[in-house]
């Protein structure tokens, strides 16, 4: 499929076309169930009254979710924006198929219920969900997870790990012969080399080093910036460019970016999750692209892109938005 091209189709027709183990990250804002039938002008939609049901429903995003699973690399990340009503039930279908990272809410400083906060039943609400997740476990992951993902996922993955053992093995060293030369502060023994054995994670440049010389320069011929440029390329990009938590505030689109459309997503907040989560060239998915944000902040960041919108109307004012579209030369201080 042409890459940086949004396709005026039903997504689940454009997902079967991807071929598997394709797209970088997933970036995408799903209509949800029966939310938006009505803007603040009157306008009505249909794309939340298109199922019978809300199991319905979840079964179309179950459907959704094995195809974005199916074309998602294995070191790739999804990021699936959600009511907070239901944002439960869509991350019990996505906990089928992936790695949750983080449950993430939004909260919006600007959302008009707060100024109607008196006439609800409930306390007012100004936050949506963003479900982000991972296609796998990392390389590095210190989560407790499997025996079973260890020796199938992590282990033969990781490029130093089969390295480090069959050097040790051609040398006749113990793993407990090279932990020695990296005691505790209490001069104890450490995981260390184990982790490194089991792929949880890598030795430093610097411990790469000692080892090499205490083998007396024999063994581990392999450069470690080569060893490490392999790891970082096999790892789930993730470098986010402040000390995010788990809470974003960013204000909802304001009428100086209006595109028509009622629930476009901040520009802003898509090029934090892209910039975080991508590298320049890697390729974006967005199945639910609408007026085309996603695209135009893949555009921005040098990142390509492909896209599914069902309405000739939205794809038209993408189109229009992306021509007058550059690729920033230096990033803004948007994540600020």
């Amino acid at each position: 499929m042409e890459l940086n091209k949004i396709c005026n189709m039903d997504c689940l027709e454009g997902l079967r076309q991807l071929e598997d183990n394709t797209i970088d990250l997933i970036v995408t804002d799903p209509p949800y169930f029966e939310v938006m039938t009505q803007d603040w002008r009157g306008n009505r939609y249909e794309w939340d009254k298109q199922w019978t049901n809300f199991r319905e429903y979840l079964d179309w995003i179950n459907e959704i979710a094995i195809e974005c699973k199916r074309v998602l690399k294995d070191n790739g990340s999804l990021y699936m924006f959600a009511d907070d009503k239901i944002s439960a039930y869509i991350q019990v279908e996505l906990d089928n198929n992936f790695n949750l990272e983080n449950n993430i809410t939004w909260v919006k400083p600007n959302n008009m219920t707060l100024r109607g906060w008196c006439n609800f039943r409930s306390y007012a609400p100004i936050t949506e969900r963003i479900l982000f997740y991972s296609q796998y476990w990392d390389l590095d992951s210190a989560k407790i997870i499997d025996d079973k993902i260890k020796e199938e996922h992590i282990k033969p993955n990781n490029p130093f790990t089969k390295y480090l053992r069959d050097e040790f093995e051609k040398a006749g060293v113990t793993r407990k012969e090279i932990a020695k030369l990296f005691p505790s502060k209490n001069n104890n023994l450490t995981g260390c080399v184990s982790n490194w054995l089991n792929g949880y994670n890598i030795p430093t440049k610097e411990q790469y080093e000692k080892i090499r010389q205490y083998l007396n320069n024999e063994y581990l011929k392999a450069e470690y910036e080569d060893l490490k440029s392999e790891y970082e390329d096999l790892r789930r990009p993730f470098n986010p460019k402040k000390n995010y938590t788990d809470v974003w505030i960013f204000n909802i689109t304001s009428s100086l970016e209006e595109t028509k459309h009622p629930t476009q997503k901040p520009k802003e907040m898509i090029k934090r999750m892209i910039d975080s989560s991508s590298k320049e060239d890697n390729l974006v998915l967005d199945p639910f692209m609408g007026v085309g944000t996603t695209a135009v902040a893949c555009k921005e960041l040098g990142r390509n892109y492909i896209g599914f919108e069902i309405s000739k109307e939205y794809c038209d004012i993408a189109k229009e938005r992306l021509k007058n579209t550059t690729k920033e030369e230096k990033l803004n201080e948007w994540f600020e």
